[in-house]
This record gives C-alpha cells, structure tokens and sequence, in this order.
C-alpha cells in the first residue's frame, strides 16, 4: 500500500463573531499547481480575472458545504451560488482556503473555554502530582 495524493480534506468553519458563522465548507487544498496557475492569470490579467480564476479554482475543491439558498435548501456548489455572495464574503471565504492550503492561516474557532472543576458540567478535577520540595544540595565551592 503506498501513498495516494489529494485524500486530504479541509473543514473551514468560521468564528462565532464571524459574517461567515455556520457556513461549513470542506474542500481538498489547493495544489502547487493550482497555486502557479492560479498566480500565472493574475499576473497577467485584471483583478476581475483573477477573482473569477480564484472562485473557479476554489468550486473545483469544493466536495461539500452548507451554504443555503433563497429557499433554505442546500445551494448546489457552482462558480453561481459563491457568486450571490457579497465581495467581503468571498473574499474571506478565498482566503480561509488559502490559508488552510498553505497553512498560513486558520479560520477554525478557537477551543470552548474549560468549565472549572467542580461545577458538575465537565469532567472532575484530577489531582495533580506535587514534587517533593526539599532544599537542593550545596555545590561545591569552585
């Protein structure tokens, strides 16, 4: 059994004080290759262009998310339903795959804080080992 490429899925979930909170999309990264294409087109072109290339490139990684349209149903995932999105959003939405891909950045949430031991909603508090505190030895002069 070997390697085999491209298996890896990214899950971008963003902040609770996020625009973007609930939507939940996982998509496999961005390869190298898309990468320099990707670059190639916006060296060349408008920012309309690279934009365009950018969510073209993104829906193709795509392999699920939960964005909802007008009817509340899921939104099929095509270059048209990221398209109905505001500018910032998309933006984000670019980036946190970006991100995520060359592991830049991170858009998950941070950990829930812990409840403090004791309250009956978390786990019980663990006694912790103490060391023994007794003074070190004298060094010997030098």
């Amino acid at each position: 059994m070997g390697y085999r490429p491209g298996t890896k899925r990214y899950k971008l979930v963003f902040a609770q004080d996020d625009p973007l909170h609930g939507l939940e999309i996982t998509a496999r990264p961005c390869t190298l290759g898309a990468l320099r294409e990707l670059q190639d087109k916006e060296d060349s072109a408008t920012a309309r262009v690279s934009i365009d290339a950018d969510i073209d490139a993104l829906v193709d990684h795509i392999t699920e998310w939960n964005l909802e349209d007008e009817l509340g149903g899921i939104a099929p995932i095509t270059v048209d339903a990221i398209r109905e999105l505001p500018l910032e959003e998309i933006r984000r939405i670019l980036s946190a795959w970006f991100g995520k891909s060359t592991g830049t950045g991170a858009v998950d949430p941070p950990s829930p804080p812990v409840s403090p031991p004791g309250n009956g909603t978390g786990p019980e508090p663990r006694m912790e080992v103490s060391l023994p505190r007794e003074p070190l030895p004298e060094s010997p002069p030098s």
